[in-house]
């Protein structure tokens, strides 16, 4: 079909359910997700009346007990929709698809719309007493699924519990027709319809529809005889015609105001900018939030993202010549399970529903969200329309600005010149291409602003009020807006029609019997949300309505729809713009951003959206890690899945494709020693070596267990040449009590090398530790009396001594390796008696104010370990580090529960960076919300969690380095980070991180211990 129908409005309720079932971009059916599913063809449904409608049932398996349904009624046979019963059903709600009486299966006539409010009841109410139901039903589905889901809920069913209207039509206003004026598409579509077959080959063949149109256009017929011209006569067409405008055949069709004022359900209402049917999705909301009480306009929220009318369902990143960014592909169906979990199940609310409106800006590439439709715009600007009596041409065009002025304006349209047919007729990427508006220089009228000095958020509706003159009593117009970019581009933003003889109600036709000028208001335009770019400027066009798509008015004041070019009429139509007639274009200004929202438009664009990590996102992270020797990646909470899967990916990558040669974890330096000989080549079961090998509990983690039979496994491959090393960059004995049992290790590390290289000063070197291994923990240091842990500390002293001062003799007697970890071993050991002396005797209390000195300890220990793995590594060698946000971060602990601090303890990156400069990146982690087993936190607003949370992207990785000062002001002020899942700690971002990685959910690590 020619999109550029759509453009105007057109209602494409069927097109856009076959593109979703046909087109390139459909969501493809998980095969796992399949085995999860019982399919029963043909359940057979009785209504009222006794016809029988048939449906598709996806059943979850295995089944357990009931559980909410959904279901969909669809006019386009029931099997259209089997993606979405499956990805319902495997995530634990019975989909049902229905055909709708009529069609498919289903017994009975179809009768479009009409039909569906009492099917939809008797389907709610039988689906409620099935044996895998609860007793709660809700509906999805979009166009005619989501109109029909007003219909039925009008009729008040007991145990319909939510709808989720997308692209919803409301009958008479945007479908059949649009603003009382019809179009041959809905022969189309009645043909898409006809019998009880799919005809969607015959409905999606565009070439073939266009091509017909043109002729019937070109041939001057009425629009009343295209269905047969069509070759699909249609009793329907005709009585859908014979109600050209709102009346009570049509008030039938939608809720009544005293119906919206009952539905008591929540509701999710969901549109698109460039939606055909976002007027009717639009019209049922605002009745709704007029009529309904208090309480139900606070369950309706409303999403309008930057798609077309398919992309509702199916969101789509490039449309119509348009390419948005990554968080305009927003995961409808798992926004559909998190509003039936929350509706249905006591779910948490939808994170993403942050307030009851949620909008996408296109050009700024956010989401943004307000209280209601119309406080999302901060006022309506007036451009006024003036010109120097002649504004016809695109370069030669009238004004939009401050004050009417000029002599009035005008084009003659005659309804037989089809000279732009051709034209038309070429497929075009329809909301950028500008060829129609050049090809009608002289028959329509166009003004410009001047171009905006800065960027300038426009959301909301236009509206047009314009003072014309004709001298006919009737005439179709069409009005559009757009942007036009400094290099003369151009995109559509919105658009409105009218007939003249609607000019006062849309209700009650009246010809125009004067010639002088009339007050025209047009106040119907669609929503649109866009940030116009510095140096853009909007374009008025009004013009005659005349297309190949669109009902032609010739403009005789008969029925439009019979009339033929022999009753056409040339019209001239004049635009005032003078003090007298102040026509003007109220442009809906958006509210001013905050320097959160500054930061959401800025970084929308910028983020990674992670998802298979590979190709060119894991290209665009690898060009965030660029040259540097080190990269830290920090992890929000110990023990969470998502950190430890993501550092796993990462890391392989940056191995693999980037040259990386070490990963050290936060655990214990030597016990890392072990897993080192295992990543090598030694033998061993790798969860044993985990659980032995890394401290603080952290070898119980299925995913630790992971990375290393992956190192093992790449250091292995035929020709490896150099080899993947493992360190521990913490202090030794690391547990979770904090008593540093086997702190020992250490000493007996670098002792032990000692007996087999140089045995008599090893001996003088034992002797003088001998009497304190035992008590070489955190406890038993504090047992120690004040001489003897000076005694002990000196002892520590010779020890690193004796090995610094005979190096050279050391290393020929075994090896540099070996000698560097006996001297490492040696130094942690004096780092753990550091810690010790500067820790509390009740720091298995937790955080105590005490303990901040020996917390500034130990990660100045961090820090020297890490560098020493790196210089480790020699030439060429690179080192992925992974620990805490804590102790990555560049800066001082504080916030939450480390505010027990009297003084903030510089942690670990502060060190790394001084030392490494930008050959270091470090990579902070965030996380919004956790999920099952794990304390149930939410990020608060106001925290760098939920500005990034703001994005609306799962899960994703951001450059904080670009990030401008002066927008962003509070990226350079302290923020609070979720840590540890019950506490936060406080970050400047700009300076702790040069990167941020964000999940939106966390759930607890896996179990690799055995039984």
């Amino acid at each position: 079909m020619k999109v550029a129908s759509l453009i105007l409005g057109i209602a494409t309720l069927g097109l856009a359910a076959w593109a979703s079932a046909h087109a390139e971009g459909s969501p493809a059916v998980d095969p796992i997700a399949s085995s999860q599913v019982q399919l029963q063809w043909n359940v057979r449904i009785p209504m009222r009346d006794n016809v029988q409608l048939s449906a598709i049932a996806y059943l979850p398996k295995p089944r357990t007990a009931p559980a909410p349904c959904v279901f969909t009624l669809t006019p386009y046979t029931a099997q259209t929709y089997h993606d979405r019963g499956v990805y319902f059903a495997a995530h634990g709600y019975p989909f049902l698809s229905i055909d709708v009486r009529g069609r498919g299966n289903s017994d009975g006539e179809f009768q479009p719309l009409i039909q569906e409010a009492h099917d939809g009841h008797d389907v709610v109410e039988w689906l409620a007493k099935q044996p895998y139901c609860n007793g709660k039903v809700a509906m999805w589905g979009g166009s005619y699924s989501g109109y029909n889901q007003w219909a039925t809920a009008k009729e008040l069913p007991p145990h319909l519990a939510t709808i989720v209207p997308a692209a919803a039509p409301y009958a008479g206003l945007d479908f059949p027709s649009r603003n009382n004026i019809s179009t041959p598409y809905d022969v189309q579509w009645l043909t898409y319809t006809s019998g009880r077959a799919a005809q969607d080959r015959i409905f999606g063949d565009a070439s073939f529809w266009i091509a017909l149109q043109r002729r019937w256009y070109e041939a001057g017929l009425s629009l009343r005889d295209f269905d047969t011209w069509a070759g699909n006569p249609s009793a329907i067409f005709q009585k859908w015609l014979s109600h050209p405008h709102p009346d009570a055949h049509w008030d039938r069709y939608n809720p009544s105001a005293a119906d919206y004022a009952k539905l008591q359900l929540p509701v999710l209402t969901i549109t698109g900018s460039y939606d055909a049917n976002q007027p009717g999705a639009l019209m049922h909301y605002r009745e709704h939030m007029k009529h309904a009480s208090a309480e139900a306009r606070a369950a309706h929220y409303l999403v309008i993202g930057p798609w077309d009318h398919s992309g509702t369902r199916t969101p789509k990143a490039e449309f119509g010549g348009l390419t948005l960014g990554a968080a305009s592909l927003l995961d409808l169906p798992q926004l559909h399970l998190d509003w039936y979990a929350w509706t249905m199940r006591q779910g948490a609310k939808p994170s993403f529903l942050k307030k009851n409106v949620a909008y996408y800006v296109m050009g700024a590439d956010q989401w943004r969200y307000a209280d209601s439709l119309d406080a999302v715009t901060a006022e309506r600007r007036p451009y006024y329309l003036a010109s120097n009596g002649a504004a016809s041409d695109v370069f030669s065009s009238g004004m939009l600005t401050a004050a009417s002025r000029g002599r009035p304006d005008q084009y003659r349209y005659d309804p037989r010149d089809t000279s732009t047919a051709a034209l038309q007729s070429v497929p075009a990427p329809e909301l950028t291409d500008q060829r129609l508006i050049h090809a009608r220089n002289g028959k329509q009228l166009i003004y410009h602003t001047e171009p905006f000095a800065t960027p300038t958020e426009i959301s909301g509706f236009f509206k047009l009020t314009a003072w014309l003159a004709i001298d006919q009593p009737d005439t179709d117009f069409a009005v559009s807006v757009y942007e036009v970019a400094s290099d003369g581009g151009s995109v559509l933003l919105s658009t409105d029609l009218m007939r003249a003889r609607y000019r006062e109600s849309f209700r009650a036709p009246k010809l125009i019997e004067s010639r002088a000028p009339l007050r025209y208001d047009f106040d119907r335009f669609t929503f649109v949300s866009r940030r116009i770019r510095a140096g853009s400027r909007l374009r008025l066009v009004i013009a005659p309505l005349d297309s190949i798509y669109w009902e032609k008015n010739h403009n005789s004041g008969g029925e439009v729809a019979a009339e033929t070019r022999a009753d056409a009429r040339t019209v001239t139509v004049q635009l005032y713009h003078d003090r007298a007639h102040p026509s003007a274009l109220y442009v809906p200004i958006g509210q001013p951003q905050t320097s959160s929202d500054a930061f959401v438009s800025w970084a929308q664009p910028k983020a990674i959206a992670l998802q298979g990590f590979a190709g060119a996102e894991a290209e665009r992270v690898g060009d965030i890690v660029g040259s540097a020797r080190m990269v830290s990646l920090g992890e929000p909470a110990h023990g969470a899945h998502e950190p430890l899967e993501f550092r796993n990916r990462l890391f392989q990558f940056l191995i693999e494709e980037r040259g990386f040669t070490a990963i050290a974890l936060e655990s214990g330096f030597n016990e890392a020693w072990r897993v080192n000989e295992f990543m090598l080549g030694g033998t061993g079961d790798p969860a044993q070596i985990a659980r032995d090998g890394l401290t603080w509990g952290f070898g119980a983690f299925t995913e630790n267990v992971q990375l290393l039979r992956w190192i093992r496994q790449y250091n292995a491959e035929p020709g490896r040449r150099r080899k993947v090393k493992f360190y521990g960059i913490d202090l030794t004995g690391g547990d979770a009590d904090s008593t540093f049992a086997t702190a020992r290790r250490a000493l007996d590390d670098a002792l032990s090398y000692l007996a087999r290289v140089n045995r008599e000063p090893s001996a003088q070197a034992r002797a003088a530790v001998e009497s304190f291994l035992e008590r070489f923990t955190l406890a038993g240091y504090k047992s120690l009396s004040a001489d003897e842990q000076v005694r002990l500390r000196t002892s520590i002293e010779s020890l690193v001594s004796l090995l610094e001062s005979q190096r050279r003799r050391l290393v020929a007697a075994s090896s540099e390796d070996q000698y560097e970890w006996a001297l490492r071993s040696a130094i942690v050991a004096r780092q753990l008696e550091t810690l010790f002396r500067l820790s509390p005797a009740n720091v298995a209390d937790g955080v105590v104010a005490e303990f901040h000195r020996a917390a500034a300890a130990r990660d100045a220990a961090m820090a020297d370990n890490a560098l020493w793995a790196l210089r480790q590594e020699g030439a060429g060698g690179r080192v992925l580090l992974f620990a805490h946000n804590a102790h990555i971060m560049n800066g001082r602990l504080r916030g939450g529960l480390w505010n027990v601090y009297p003084e903030a303890p510089a942690m670990m990156g502060q060190h790394l960076r001084s030392a490494l400069g930008d050959d270091l990146v470090i990579i902070g982690a965030s996380s919004s919300s956790n999920g099952p087993g794990l304390a149930t936190t939410e990020a608060e607003a106001g925290t760098l969690d939920a500005a990034l949370a703001n994005l609306g992207l799962p899960h994703f990785m951001l450059d904080l380095r670009g990030a401008p000062h002066t927008e962003i002001p509070w990226l350079s002020q302290p923020q609070s980070l979720r840590a540890n899942y019950t506490t936060e700690m406080e970050v400047s971002p700009r300076e702790a991180f040069d990167a941020v990685v964000y999940f939106k959910k966390l759930h607890g690590a896996g179990d690799a211990l055995p039984e």
